[in-house]
């Protein structure tokens, strides 16, 4: 005779980023996402030093960033957006705050 089968002790799901890293959303930071330009076309620097994108237009950039900061959002993970200008200055900051459903808990991605 087996011994009775037993299911495994209940847990809460573990996510994962956009990125593939797991995570648990209360325990990170601000991810950051920034355009930069370069000598021929822009950069999307990615977060945590993970890799870039590279654009040949700034708008491409621009759209891509923030396309990839919205996923972050919807993860339930706070981005900020910074696109730089080709003096080196900032063109703008935009937050992207986690997204919570109507009880006030992360949405799931």
């Amino acid at each position: 005779m087996s011994p009775p089968r037993t299911s495994p002790p209940r847990t809460s799901p573990q996510r994962t980023s956009p990125l593939g890293a797991s995570l648990d959303a209360r325990s990170v930071g601000t991810r950051e996402v920034t355009v930069t330009p370069l000598d021929v076309g822009w950069a999307v620097g990615l977060p945590d030093g993970v890799g870039e994108m590279l654009f040949q237009s700034g708008a491409a950039a621009e759209a891509a960033a923030r396309r990839l900061a919205q996923r972050l959002s919807h993860a339930g993970l706070p981005a900020k957006l910074v696109v730089r200008l080709r003096d080196g200055s900032v063109a703008g900051r935009f937050l992207f705050p986690p997204r919570l459903d109507a009880d006030g808990a992360l949405q799931a991605a």
